[in-house]
C-alpha cells in the first residue's frame, strides 16, 4: 500500500466513515476495506492483506516494543515517541477528536508532557459517553 500522507489519511477517513455508517445501521463495522482503499486512491486488492498471517509476527513484535517502553498492561492507545531514550504513554484519549490547528496544538502539548521526566499522569473526569462525530447514540 502506498504510504503517501494523502492516501493514508484518505484511507482512514473512508474506513472510519464506513465503519460508523455500518455501526449506525446495525452492521459490524470495518468490513468494507476495499471501498475505503478505492476511496483513498489505492487498489482494492490490498484489502486481502488484512486477513493474511504474514504480518502477524511483525505486529506482535511492534506491540511488544511499545509495551517495553509504555509498560505492560497499559492499554490502548499506546503512544511511543522515538526519542533518546524512547518515551511512552497511554493516550491521548480525546472526545470529540480535534482537527486542524487544534489537533496540532494537542500534539505539541502531548509531546511536551511526555518529554518531561517524572510526569506520570494527567486526568480529568470522563463524560458519560464519548462524543464521536457521526456516531448514532
Amino acid at each position: 500500500m502506498p504510504t503517501t500522507p494523502n492516501r493514508v489519511r484518505g484511507f482512514y477517513e473512508a474506513v472510519v466513515a464506513q465503519g460508523m455508517a455500518a455501526y449506525n445501521a446495525g452492521r459490524p463495522p470495518f468490513q468494507e476495506l476495499e471501498g475505503a482503499l478505492v476511496a483513498a486512491g489505492v487498489a482494492s486488492r490490498y484489502a486481502a492483506a488484512a486477513d493474511e498471517a504474514a504480518r502477524d509476527e511483525e505486529i506482535r513484535q511492534s506491540m511488544a516494543e511499545a509495551s517495553a517502553v509504555v509498560g505492560e498492561g497499559v492499554g490502548t492507545p499506546a503512544l511511543v515517541l522515538h526519542l533518546d531514550p524512547p518515551v511512552g504513554l497511554l493516550g491521548p484519549l480525546v472526545s470529540p477528536p480535534p482537527t486542524g490547528a487544534e489537533a496540532v496544538r494537542l500534539w505539541d502539548a502531548v509531546v511536551a508532557f511526555a518529554t518531561i521526566p517524572g510526569v506520570l499522569e494527567l486526568s480529568r473526569p470522563r463524560p458519560q459517553r464519548p462524543k464521536v462525530p457521526g456516531l448514532r447514540r
